[in-house]
């Protein structure tokens, strides 16, 4: 029995010391729970109840003893025995009690100890991110360890929600017994609910370090498109310049108005780019201010107000809070609202004077993308000042060349085409644009007297020479119309050649292959040869009625007797070369139709068999293959004749007749 209360004095003394040992270290911070000692604690435990196990089998045995007593003694001696059974079921119970305990602790403790041990490796990692702004060249190797970061955090979560279980399944056992050891002994709290308050702790610094680095990561890759942004900006202001600069900087003299309208359309395609540079700079200069870096607060020991926004989500708190920050430990902060606008959904959180809360992330200004904005909007300002002074400087030379080209053009003989009406018209125009082309020049403070002044001269002198040219014009068309309108009539032979050639293509674009064809084209070809003639004699005979008028209506009309010589030259040389040949070609074959149709049907017909005699023309004799053959070269010969005769009426009748070319072909390969 003596031993039996030695064994439950040396479990209760183990027990005590075992508590006391765990909550040091756990208070200390050293290990988790005294994980070590718990380890040896369960050891001891395994021997302790080996030997409490021996100690009831040496009870049991001391069972037969009683036999042997006096029977007055027996009684005794049973009450006794009892009283040490019953001490040796409650001594193996305690001490099984407390193995199954101290397993489960220290199943709980050497869980918690590694997820907190790889919690401190990847809060290192975390921490050392974060201590240095990530470069934009680094942005994707960081998103890259963020991903991993969080899909361990992910694969992690199990464990810790199983850890957190044990624990608090240890410490509502502990609460159940009523605060007291297994042995029955009073004792403070469990040391498990500061290992799992740690835990808890631990995992929400982490996960607040985690997000603290997504936004940094965010942050920094906003910052990169920001960048790269203004450098494609900074890149089309430089192209835009240096085009400015040098393919319209050209300002030779006596360009044509064609060359100079061309480059003006260049440079206003030049317009819709640099507008859309100017937009993109606009558009970084508005978003620039509110471009920021993030980085962990670093806090110099004097309590301050915070003003940037607290960008952790797990901080619980509204993002427009402002907080006073009063210590920084580690991953975690101390902070106390500054403001009275609390918000009832952060009422548990901030109700206290302070709280702690994990790793805040403070939003630091970016002074270098704001500068950086402004002078690609200064750029973008300067690059339309010299695109708008490069354009007034082409439009003036483009004006010039426009007066020069209506002053010659106003000299010129073909401007008896042109109505007064449109010419007042493109002199009033040319003049307005010159007035606007001043007014900009002015608007631009363009200062240069000497180029106003040669555009004024020129205007006038466009002026000058288009108001002659207007006069000498009306009397041109007073004597046109005392001549009986020469130029009308030189118009209307023109439209009636044109008509008349036309329709000769029309008629004869293939060799007619009917009688009525041939018929119908004769007959158009006959009405136009007809109307030509007619027309033409009726200009000659004008142009002989202008001649005999008055020296002044006949200088009048030199111009249009000029224009209607050139046209009843033309008139005739089409006659003589393009019409009447074709009249000849179509009368030589209106004959001789119905010969060349049924020719052409022998010939359609031989050529059905060509190929077969063909095959056979290598097996037969030469003599024998010439005699089958002679019928057939007569009838090549006629249709070579026929194509001679038609070849020098009509260069081009080859590719007409199909029929006539396969039959010649045919017989030169037999000759």
């Amino acid at each position: 029995m003596g031993r039996v209360r030695e064994r439950r004095e040396q479990l209760d003394r183990a027990e005590a010391a075992t508590m006391a040992a765990a909550a040091a270290a756990a208070a200390a911070q050293e290990d988790v729970a005294g994980l070590d000692e718990l380890r040896r604690q369960v050891d001891w435990q395994r021997e302790f109840c080996q030997t409490a196990n021996d100690t009831v089998a040496e009870a049991a045995a001391c069972g037969a003893i009683g036999d042997g007593l006096p029977e007055s003694d027996r009684a005794t001696y049973a009450a006794l025995l009892t009283e040490l059974e019953a001490a040796c079921t409650d001594l193996t119970g305690a001490a099984q009690r407390r193995l199954r305990h101290l397993e489960a602790w220290l199943a709980f403790a050497e869980s918690a100890a590694s997820l907190l041990a790889w919690l401190d490796e990847r809060e290192a990692r975390v921490l050392r991110l974060q201590r240095r702004q990530p470069r934009l060249a680094e942005v994707a190797d960081v998103e890259a360890y963020l991903k991993s970061t969080v899909s361990e955090l992910e694969d992690r979560e199990a464990k810790f929600a199983a850890a957190v279980t044990s624990g608090a399944r240890l410490i509502r056992r502990y609460a159940a017994a009523g605060g007291r050891s297994t042995s029955g002994s009073s004792a403070a709290a469990h040391p498990a609910e500061a290992c799992l308050r740690r835990l808890e702790e631990r995992w929400a610094a982490h996960l607040s370090l985690a997000g603290c680095l997504q936004h940094q990561t965010e942050a920094a890759a906003a910052a990169a498109a920001h960048s790269a942004g203004a450098w494609r900006v900074r890149a089309s202001l430089a192209d835009i310049t240096r085009r400015l600069g040098t393919e319209f900087l050209d300002q030779r003299p006596g360009q044509s108005a064609e060359s100079t309208a061309s480059r003006l359309r260049a440079v206003d395609g030049l317009r819709e780019q640099l507008d859309r540079a100017a937009g993109e700079a606009n558009s970084l200069a508005a978003s620039a201010p509110h471009q920021a870096l993030l980085a962990p607060a670093v806090f110099d020991g004097n309590p301050g107000s915070l003003s940037g926004q607290l960008l952790c989500q797990w901080s619980g708190l509204p993002t427009n809070l402002t907080v006073a920050l009063h210590r920084i430990d580690g991953p975690m902060c101390l902070v106390s609202p500054s403001s009275s606008a609390v918000t009832s959904s952060t009422a548990s959180t901030t109700a206290t004077t302070t709280c702690w809360l994990p790793a805040v992330c403070l939003r630091t200004p970016w002074p270098a993308a704001v500068s950086a904005a402004r002078s690609l909007q200064a750029e973008a300002a300067s690059a339309a000042a010299l695109w708008r002074r490069r354009r007034l400087a082409l439009r003036r030379r483009h004006l010039l060349s426009r007066l020069a080209g209506l002053r010659s053009g106003s000299r010129s003989s073909s401007t008896l085409a042109t109505s007064a009406e449109q010419r007042r018209a493109a002199l009033a125009a040319v003049e307005r644009e010159v007035e606007q082309q001043l007014t900009d020049e002015a608007t631009e403070s363009i200062d240069d007297d000497e180029a106003s002044k040669k555009l004024r001269a020129e205007l006038e002198l466009c002026r000058r020479s288009c108001q002659s040219s207007l006069a000498g014009s009306q009397a041109e068309d007073s004597a046109d119309t005392r001549s009986g309108s020469l130029s009308d009539a030189v118009a209307e032979l023109e439209i009636r050649l044109t008509a008349a050639e036309a329709l000769a293509f029309a008629e004869v674009a293939g060799f007619p292959l009917t009688q009525a064809q041939m018929d119908r084209s004769l007959e158009a070809l006959t009405k136009t040869q007809a109307s030509l003639h007619e027309a033409l004699q009726d200009c000659i005979s004008k142009q002989q009625r202008a001649a005999q008028q008055s020296s002044a209506a006949a200088a009048a009309a030199s111009t249009a007797s000029a224009a209607a010589d050139a046209t009843v030259a033309r008139c005739r040389r089409h006659l003589s070369s393009s019409l009447e040949p074709r009249l000849r070609t179509l009368r030589a074959c209106s004959g001789d139709f119905a010969a060349y149709q049924q020719l052409v049907q022998d010939c359609a017909v031989w050529l059905a068999g060509c190929r077969q005699k063909l095959r056979n023309l290598q097996s037969a004799g030469r003599p024998a293959a010439h005699s089958s053959l002679e019928p057939l070269c007569r009838s090549f010969e006629r249709a070579l004749a026929l194509r001679q005769s038609l070849r020098s009426a009509r260069p081009d009748i080859d590719a007409l007749n199909t029929a006539g070319g396969a039959l010649a072909s045919a017989a030169q390969r037999y000759e």
